[in-house]
């Protein structure tokens, strides 16, 4: 497992958020934290799983290019899941680049990835 630099993007609606952070990565699997929530990534090269954690939630979104999916929001402090309806209408998953736009709750997301080398 390597430790490489990682630059993330996520835009929906007016909101814009940047993040620089190092990630540990193997060839299948990014794992990293954002403001205090640890994200794990799992790609292939037609899907994407990605798994946002902390110690309120766990958010698990599955992509699949131009295919309806769901997700699960499970609020931990409840036990409480909420089924999640997402369309990915791109998906592009290259060595040191992810992207992924989808709808999710009727809002278009895009989000980046970039490992430096």
């Amino acid at each position: 497992m390597a430790k490489k630099e990682i630059k993330t993007m996520l835009k929906s609606n007016e909101i814009l958020e940047k993040h620089h952070v190092i990630s540990i990565v193997t060839n299948h699997t990014l794992i990293f934290n954002e403001d205090k929530v640890k994200v794990t990534i799992k790609k292939n090269n037609n899907t994407l799983l990605m798994i946002r954690e902390n110690d309120e939630y766990q958010l698990t979104l599955e992509f699949k290019k131009e295919e309806q999916t769901r997700g699960i929001y499970l609020l931990k402090e409840n036990n409480l899941a909420l089924n999640l309806n997402i369309l990915t209408k791109e998906l592009i998953i290259d060595n040191n680049y992810i992207k992924v736009v989808y709808e999710l709750n009727d809002e278009l997301r895009e989000y980046s990835i970039n490992i430096e080398e």
